[in-house]
């Protein structure tokens, strides 16, 4: 007989083995799955603040006086990579805080779902370190420069205002830089704009305390965890219990067996 096939037919006894041995600790497998679960959605549900995001994308868009295409994607290279410094900057910051903190009916920011200027719905006035720790700024470069800007709070109203109220002051901040480039011999002013592809909605769905993901997650960590521990046992289990593991273990042939008889006298 070919020796390979002895250990062939030993991986697969022992396979079977030890798919009988999970099957027999089922009830510890599943107490493990649904304790890790159920401590996962109290943990979620009790402790863990959920918070939503909205995201504004805008593009950005160059035009020159004179005909300088180079220079007006040198410059818009520049513009868009800088963008998060931009915005990131306590001064910007502390103009969108202005803005948000308006109180004038006729300029003041809405919040969405209600007749609330922001400053009327947030209670207080919001100041730049809670702006500057809510946004974060990507971007992404395809054939033009998309920036997108996202903001996470624990209200998904507010998140939605900052987002664009951080995106339309961007688009006001573009129109007051101009650039000059004299490289190819002339001078050619270039401005640079954005245009709105997508506004910052209102999100139902929480970003950081999703209660169905997590316990989900708790499950299958559960599940797996308490399989590995199991098979670990399992394999480091040398004692005997069965002529089979004789055979198998020790090489040799079962002559009988003697069976266990009670002693009723």
């Amino acid at each position: 007989m070919n020796p390979n096939e002895n250990v062939k037919d030993e991986t697969e006894i022992d396979i079977r083995d030890v798919g009988n041995y999970l099957f027999g600790k089922i009830w510890i497998i599943a107490l493990a799955t649904v304790c890790l679960a159920l401590f996962a959605f109290l943990f979620t549900s009790l402790f863990v603040t959920p918070t939503y995001s909205s995201t504004a994308k805008r593009i950005v868009v160059g035009s020159s006086i004179q005909n300088s295409a180079s220079a007006q994607i040198q410059t818009g290279t520049s513009i868009a990579k800088e963008s998060e410094e931009i915005v990131k900057s306590v001064k910007f910051c502390s103009e969108v805080a202005a803005i948000l903190n308006d109180t004038d009916p006729s300029t003041a920011p809405l919040v969405p779902d209600t007749d609330k200027s922001f400053r009327e719905y947030y209670g207080k006035d919001i100041t730049y370190s809670e702006i500057l720790s809510a946004v974060s700024v990507d971007i992404k470069e395809e054939d033009s420069f998309i920036v997108s800007f996202t903001a996470i709070t624990v209200d998904p109203r507010v998140s939605a205002v900052i987002a664009n109220t951080i995106s339309d002051h961007y688009a006001a901040f573009l129109k007051t830089l101009e650039f000059e480039d004299d490289d190819y011999g002339y001078v050619s002013s270039l401005k640079f704009s954005t245009e709105i592809i997508e506004y910052a909605n209102v999100s139902s769905t929480p970003t950081s305390s999703n209660m169905i993901r997590n316990t989900l997650i708790a499950a299958a960590v559960g599940l797996v965890l308490s399989c590995a521990v199991l098979i670990v046992i399992f394999i480091f289990d040398d004692k005997i219990k069965t002529p089979d593991d004789i055979q198998n273990r020790l090489k040799l042939n079962v002559l009988g067996v003697i069976p266990e008889i009670e002693n009723d006298l």
